[in-house]
C-alpha cells in the first residue's frame, strides 16, 4: 500500500470514529467538531474520489485538520477516563462512620517516678469504689446487711467514746458519775430527751433482731430467698414497732 493509500485510510477512519463518538453525547461537549465530507477531509465512499486521493498528495490544510483530529480524540478520550474515575471513586459523604479514621495527637513527655506516682493517686480517686453500690438495685437482703454493720459501728463507737471519755474525766475535771449525769439529763427537754432515746432505740432493736437472723443463719435456717426476704422485712417491722416504744413509752 502506498503512502497515499496509507493517508486515505487513515483519513476516513479517523473521520468515522469520530462520528461515532459524536452519536453518543453532545459533540460540543467533546470538544469534537465533525468536519463534514468536504474538500478538507477529502474522504468518500465513491471509488472514483479514493481514486483521485492515489493521484494527489495532502495538502498542509489536510494534513492539519488530521492531526487536529487526533488531538481532540486523544482528549476527548482523557476526559472520558477522568468521568468515569470521579464516577467510580467513593464518596466521602456517604462511607460509614466506622470506615472514617480518626486521630487524636496527645502530647507526651518524661516524668519523673515521683510525677507518675501522683499522677497514678490523682487518677485512683476519681475512680469509684469497686463494687459501687450505684450499680445494685436496692433489696432487703443488702439493706438489712448494712444497716448491720451501721447500727454496730453507732452502738460499739458511743460505747468506746464513752469509756475513753469516763477514764480522762479525773484528769480533765468532768462530772461523769452517775448521779451528775442522771440530773444533767433530767434536765433536758422532752423533745431533745426523746430524740436521743430514739437515736439509740432503733440502732440497738435492729442490730440485736438482726444478730438472730444471723444465729440462725449460723446452723443453716433460712438460707431460702423467699425466708431471708421475709426475716429481713420482719426485723424491719419489730424494730419500727419497739423503737417508736421505746422512744415514747418506756
Amino acid at each position: 500500500m502506498s503512502g497515499e493509500e496509507k493517508w486515505v485510510t487513515k483519513h476516513c477512519n479517523a473521520e468515522a470514529l469520530i462520528g461515532r463518538m459524536g452519536d453518543l453525547g453532545n459533540r460540543e461537549d467533546l470538544g469534537l467538531r465533525l468536519v463534514k465530507h468536504s474538500s478538507v477531509s477529502g474522504c468518500s465512499t465513491h471509488e472514483d474520489d479514493i481514486t483521485q486521493h492515489h493521484h494527489r498528495q495532502p495538502t498542509a490544510r489536510e494534513t492539519l485538520s488530521i492531526a487536529n483530529w487526533r488531538i481532540r480524540i486523544m482528549a476527548s478520550q482523557r476526559i472520558f477516563q477522568l468521568g468515569l474515575r470521579r464516577v467510580a471513586a467513593p464518596s466521602l459523604r456517604v462511607q460509614p462512620a466506622g470506615r472514617l479514621m480518626q486521630r487524636r495527637l496527645a502530647a507526651t513527655g518524661n516524668a519523673s517516678q515521683s510525677e507518675a506516682a501522683q499522677i497514678l493517686a490523682k487518677q485512683r480517686l476519681n475512680r469509684p469504689v469497686s463494687p459501687h453500690l450505684a450499680i445494685y438495685r436496692p433489696q432487703i437482703t443488702w439493706l438489712a446487711s448494712s444497716l448491720n454493720r451501721i447500727t454496730g459501728i453507732v452502738l460499739s463507737g458511743s460505747l468506746y467514746l464513752f469509756g475513753i471519755a469516763y477514764l480522762v474525766a479525773p484528769y480533765t475535771g468532768w462530772h461523769l458519775e452517775t448521779q451528775s449525769m442522771v440530773a444533767t439529763v433530767a434536765a433536758w427537754p422532752a423533745a431533745v430527751k426523746a430524740g436521743l432515746k430514739a437515736f439509740y432505740a432503733f440502732p440497738f432493736f435492729f442490730h440485736s433482731l438482726n444478730g438472730l437472723r444471723h444465729l440462725a443463719w449460723d446452723v443453716g435456717v433460712g438460707f431460702k430467698n423467699q425466708q431471708v426476704i421475709r426475716t429481713g422485712w420482719g426485723v424491719v417491722g419489730l424494730t419500727a414497732v419497739m423503737g417508736l416504744y421505746y422512744t415514747f413509752a418506756g
